[in-house]
């Protein structure tokens, strides 16, 4: 009831011929339409675009029937985006006469023009007997164990069923038109949206110096040589060339390997001897 008088009122204040936001739409659509108009007899033409995957459409639009061979404009009763483009291109044409009626100001007046009377609580309603008693259907159990706890509505705080969000573009679940992706071959669609660049989130690394890197070697090899320990080969050619690395010289040093000789086990001729004197006795 409260509907219907706002929209009676919104009618009243309605002057137009046709309702204010189909003409919005219609106009926002008509804006850069730069399809190639073959103009032919008895109003009707051909539009020719080429899409991005250089792939050429050709429809024919006939002004007098308001028909257009991509059947859009048959059944919304709009004009397409093909007629669009060829009313905009004739002189003394107007988009509001190849509107279908059904949009019109005077179909909206006459939707909303009927009365809903206010009416009184249904406990003031009068009683009737309708001369039998209605029963509800048979109840019949469904398989498995039974719910033991109702599902609440939204006005009770229950959770309502997530619906998966299908896009208006393509008619694929999982993305919204604004994101969609998809290719499209339909003159009217509009163009997919470019993708968003990925942001890096790693750490830029600060490039180290040459030279800070050369004075820690030199610095590693003056402390190695000053904690080696003493040994008899600590005053070799080798060792000092190690220890010139550190006046400025450039070349790094040659490794050198270190071979100890193993001096030979003496053997115990002590026993031998005394079991060779037991045999000679025994002889004798």
């Amino acid at each position: 009831m409260e509907k219907n008088v706002a929209r009676r009122t919104l009618a009243e204040k309605l002057n137009d011929r046709i309702l204010p936001n189909i003409i919005k739409d219609l106009n926002a659509r008509s804006r850069n339409l730069n399809y190639v108009i073959h103009k032919g007899p008895n109003n009707t033409t051909e539009i020719q675009d080429t899409t991005k995957e250089l792939k050429t459409w050709r429809h024919t639009v006939d002004l007098g029937n308001t028909s257009c061979s991509c059947q859009r404009w048959q059944i919304t009763g709009l004009p397409c985006t093909h007629a669009l483009c060829l009313i905009n291109a004739l002189k003394n044409r107007n988009v509001e006469d190849y509107v279908h009626e059904y949009y019109s100001v005077a179909m909206f007046k006459k939707a909303y023009e009927g009365v809903v009377h206010p009416m009184t609580d249904r406990s003031q309603w009068p009683k009737v007997e309708i001369g039998f008693k209605l029963w509800p259907p048979a109840f019949k159990r469904s398989a498995g164990r039974p719910r033991t706890r109702r599902l609440k509505g939204a006005e009770e705080g229950g959770k309502g069923t997530r619906r998966q969000m299908q896009c208006k573009r393509c008619g694929q679940f999982g993305h919204m038109m604004k994101t969609c992706n998809e290719t499209m071959y339909d003159s009217d669609a509009p163009p997919p949206a470019a993708a968003k660049p990925k942001r890096s989130k790693g750490k830029k690394s600060k490039p180290t110096s040459t030279v800070s890197t050369q004075q820690s070697q030199v610095g590693g090899s003056t402390a190695s040589a000053a904690a080696a320990p003493s040994s008899p080969t600590a005053n070799t050619r080798s060792h000092k060339r190690m220890l010139g690395m550190t006046d400025g010289s450039s070349s790094p040093p040659k490794k050198i390997k270190v071979t100890t000789k193993r001096t030979p086990k003496r053997k115990n001729t002590t026993g031998m001897v005394a079991k060779k004197k037991l045999v000679m006795d025994k002889h004798k």
